[in-house]
């Protein structure tokens, strides 16, 4: 099979990520071959499983594709023809893994005096990150990140 690129993240939303692998196939034909997208916690138990068959044939490119609730993801594994049932020259590009850290949690005061700047600054800002309150951040602990901004 031909090399298997990389896991793309795109589309953050809260937690929700789409979570993808760009499988590239080189010279074979083959019928029925798994792609396995595995999402795993931190104690390395599975927490997210997709999987899908797909037939394959030369020099294309596949893209399996899911939507997860990343909260407790702290690793992503895809698999390609886990079973070996496709016969090829090199099994060791089967398998690749991302891992993944927990958003930055972020208390951002913002006050440039024009609502609209506001809001888009702190939509940017929520992209990246989890925005939080300081009574939020209080309550669940950890590192808080602050940003303050005004006119």
């Amino acid at each position: 099979m031909g090399s298997l690129n990389e896991i793309l993240r795109s589309g953050v939303s809260a937690l929700a990520i789409n979570v993808q692998a760009v499988v590239h196939v080189e010279n074979l034909n083959s019928s029925n071959v798994e792609v396995s997208i595995i999402g795993f916690n931190k104690s390395n138990g599975v927490s997210q499983k997709y999987k899908v068959l797909f037939n394959l044939s030369s020099y294309t490119t596949v893209v399996p594709a899911t939507s997860w609730d990343m909260g407790n993801v702290s690793k992503v594994v895809v698999f390609v023809d886990s079973s070996n049932a496709v016969n090829e020259s090199d099994e060791r590009n089967n398998i690749v893994e991302n891992l993944f850290r927990s958003r930055v949690r972020v208390f951002l005061d913002v006050d440039t005096g024009y609502s609209g700047v506001d809001n888009v600054i702190r939509g940017f800002v929520g992209n990246y990150g989890e925005l939080v309150s300081i009574s939020d951040y209080g309550s669940q602990g950890g590192i808080l990140s602050k940003c303050a901004v005004s006119g």
